[in-house]
């Protein structure tokens, strides 16, 4: 809507062309995470999930935040790591798979379900992923990625080095 990349937008409840009026409004992550901006969203076991570049919000109770506000609460911050890529999030089961400055990550639980910590999955191959990372918004856009679920496979295609990789 506009070109402040801190602020994502949601629209009134069942009606997604009004985005001034009713329980629409905007959630300005300036204020959580400083100077970053948005990449991509997921959902997460209930949860919105946003990238940063280099950081990660994470919101409870998402369907609350136009009519019950109060619910819908910052539930963890992670700094200093984010997504590269939009086209590089895919979810899967319980997680989320996505391409961060040093390579494949995974957005994983503890057994606690309580702690967010994030699991490399390209430790094997990392200097190789870190040199094909892309640097400029124009490579970003040319990540694209998939998740086969019958596989289990999650496949990262880095369009601007014109490089594949399968992940499972």
């Amino acid at each position: 809507i506009t070109d402040n990349k801190n602020i994502v937008y949601r629209s009134d409840n069942l009606q997604a062309q009004k985005w001034g009026s009713g329980t629409a409004g905007q959630i300005d992550l300036q204020t959580v995470w400083g100077n970053d901006e948005v990449v991509a969203l997921a959902s997460f076991l209930n949860r919105l999930v946003i990238f940063g570049k280099r950081n990660i919000a994470i919101y409870a109770n998402p369907w609350d935040a136009g009519v019950n506000p109060s619910t819908f609460q910052l539930q963890d911050l992670i700094k200093g790591v984010g997504c590269v890529a939009r086209d590089s999030v895919q979810s899967y089961g319980d997680d989320v798979i996505f391409l961060s400055s040093t390579g494949v990550r995974s957005l994983a639980r503890t057994t606690e379900k309580e702690n967010l910590p994030l699991t490399d999955l390209t430790k094997n191959v990392k200097n190789d992923v870190n040199r094909l990372v892309p640097t400029t918004d124009a490579d970003a856009d040319k990540v694209k990625s998939i998740y086969d679920a019958r596989g289990g496979v999650y496949i990262l295609h880095i369009g601007h080095k014109d490089r594949t990789y399968a992940v499972d």
